[in-house]
C-alpha cells in the first residue's frame, strides 16, 4: 500500500545533473538501474537547485490534480 503513495525520482550529478528515472510511484520503479560511471566535477549546488525545481514542479502538478501531499 505504501508503494502506491511514495513518489520518487532518481537524479545523478557530476559536472551536470541527469534525471535517470522521472517521477514515479515507488512500486513502478525499475528493479535495477544501469551502472553509473563517475565523471567530471561535483556541482552539488547546481544539482540541489535542479532537484528543488523538480520538487516544486511536481508539487504544482500534484496540487492541480488534487493529490494529497505529505
Amino acid at each position: 500500500k505504501v508503494q502506491k503513495q511514495i513518489d520518487l525520482a532518481v537524479v545523478t550529478y557530476s559536472h551536470r545533473t541527469t534525471e535517470i528515472v522521472p517521477w514515479k510511484l515507488a512500486g513502478e520503479l525499475p528493479a535495477s538501474l544501469s551502472p553509473l560511471t563517475p565523471e567530471g566535477g561535483t556541482a552539488t549546488g547546481a544539482a540541489l537547485e535542479h532537484v528543488l525545481q523538480m520538487i516544486l514542479s511536481r508539487q504544482t502538478e500534484l496540487r492541480k490534480s488534487k493529490t494529497p501531499l505529505g
